[in-house]
């Protein structure tokens, strides 16, 4: 999700790459630069690497008073966004199922089995799901599911059913959903502080039209964010300190976002009541 936090992060993220674009780690200007989130310390003005010292400082702090609420979609519609595969697989052969785990993967996803009567496939079928969670192994995950089904064999990575039969196994994965619950805009203020005036002009310069490209850009959290440039203004009020600082404002479209973890749909089933009896539909499940 957007926030405050991200947003002072990809600030300092762009910030960096357009000040430092060279491998070698030399800056625009040839000296040293320090971006950071909120504003200047004592020691920053004062101490070894400090702006009375040849070191220039970017920071990224956000102005109070500017909040404004911007339109949101109607309906907080869900949207799906990555979707993972199980880490797991099964294999199925005359009614034992073999679970195997991917070489050095983390268990994920969730399995489930169609049990029945092994006398045949039209008996009523009741369907058990487990989801893996990290530590599992393939012994595991087969004792966690045999230990749901009345009469289960494990052994090892295999599960059976005595007296009855595994019909069918189903895998599934998960994706992120997510809803925009709220969009706003808040204001930025990006500072240069220098000792040096040209130095200034420089860095301002090099940032305004490094920014000006990004528009949308996605933040440290993964979400797109919007960059309003709001103008700039100096402040000179340190002059006589040799300390020149000028500020490039922004006005930051984002969203506040809830986002859960949906699993696929592996199995389904229920009961209708009506007339004072009750009817089943689809799988059972236990």
């Amino acid at each position: 999700m957007s926030s405050i936090g991200t947003i002072y992060d990809t600030f300092v993220l762009q910030c960096t790459k357009i000040v430092y674009p060279r491998v070698d780690g030399v800056s625009v200007t040839g000296r040293n630069t320090i971006i950071k989130r909120g504003w200047l310390l004592a020691s920053d003005m004062q101490g070894l690497s400090s702006v009375r010292r040849g070191t220039d400082y970017i920071t990224v702090a956000l102005e109070k008073g500017h909040y404004q609420d911007l339109p949101s979609p109607i309906g907080r519609q869900w949207c799906a966004g990555v979707m993972s595969q199980p880490t797991f697989g099964v294999v199925l052969e005359k009614g034992v199922a073999s679970f195997s785990l991917q070489n050095d993967s983390i268990a994920s996803g969730v399995v489930g089995v169609d049990v029945g009567s092994a006398q045949s496939e039209r008996a009523i079928k009741t369907f058990y799901a487990y989801e893996a969670v990290p530590g599992d192994t393939a012994e595991s995950i087969a004792a966690a599911l045999g230990a749901q089904i009345p009469g289960a064999i494990v052994n090892g990575a295999m599960l059976s059913v005595s007296g009855g039969t595994i019909f069918s196994v189903k895998l599934s994965g998960s994706s992120t959903v997510s809803q925009i619950v709220r969009r706003q805009r808040q204001r930025f203020v990006v500072t240069i502080w220098t000792d040096q005036i040209d130095v200034r002009d420089v860095l301002s310069t090099t940032l305004d039209l490094g920014l000006a490209q990004c528009g949308w850009v996605e933040d440290t959290s993964g979400h797109l964010i919007f960059l309003n440039y709001a103008g700039c203004t100096d402040g000179d009020a340190m002059q006589m300190q040799s300390v020149y600082r000028r500020d490039l404002v922004y006005d930051v479209d984002f969203a506040t976002t809830e986002t859960q973890i949906s699993q696929q749909m592996i199995g389904f089933g229920g009961t209708i009541t009506a007339g004072g009896s009750s009817h089943g539909y689809g799988e059972e499940f236990e």
